[in-house]
């Protein structure tokens, strides 16, 4: 996030940002892996447009 945000800065862009709560995503990872749940994000990414550049999901 530091980094978009010093990106935007220098180039005069903006930030977005937006948090999806996936419920019992823990539940994913301690049942499937960490990998499962790894793929689940990328299918999230692919389906908000994140592939676009400069578009980043991530958890936390």
């Amino acid at each position: 996030m530091d980094e978009a945000l010093w990106r935007a800065r220098r180039c005069g862009s903006q930030v977005g940002l937006a948090r999806i709560d996936v419920d019992r995503f823990k539940q994913v990872n301690d049942t499937s892996g960490l990998v499962t749940g790894d793929e689940f994000i990328k299918i999230l990414e692919s389906v908000g447009g994140a592939e676009e550049a400069g578009k980043v999901a991530f958890k936390f």
